[in-house]
């Protein structure tokens, strides 16, 4: 199991042709959250329903959260995730302020890291 950084790119009036990342369910993701518009994009090709899951670690006023998941559409599934606030961020160690995912498909799944 391998930790992956993913690279975060800028969405500008010129508009961006997004990069995707292959991903896996071996590996664990670190998107950095800059300016708190973090936007994921996620492709799911695989035959399969895919889920991504959230490491959540934080709390807020000592309430613990649930790890939230995303469900990935099969064969054609595209998601875009936002919103990603505060407490998606990983508190400590040199991840720190990254939003770590893992996904559940071995095969048929990308993601491009984008802000706004």
């Amino acid at each position: 199991m391998a930790d992956v950084q993913l690279t975060v790119e800028q969405i500008d009036r010129d508009g961006l042709e997004a990069t995707f990342t292959t991903i896996d369910n071996v590996d664990t993701y670190f998107a950095p959250r800059k300016t708190g518009r973090l936007v994921l994009f996620f492709k799911n090709t695989n035959a399969g329903i895919g889920t991504i899951t959230f490491d959540v670690t934080k709390t807020e006023d000592g309430v613990a959260f649930t790890d939230p998941t995303v469900s990935l559409p099969a064969t054609t599934g595209e998601v875009h995730v936002s919103g990603l606030g505060n407490v998606y961020e990983v508190e400590t160690g040199t991840d720190r302020g990254k939003v770590k995912f893992t996904c559940d498909l071995a095969t048929g799944v990308s993601v491009a890291a984008m802000e706004v």
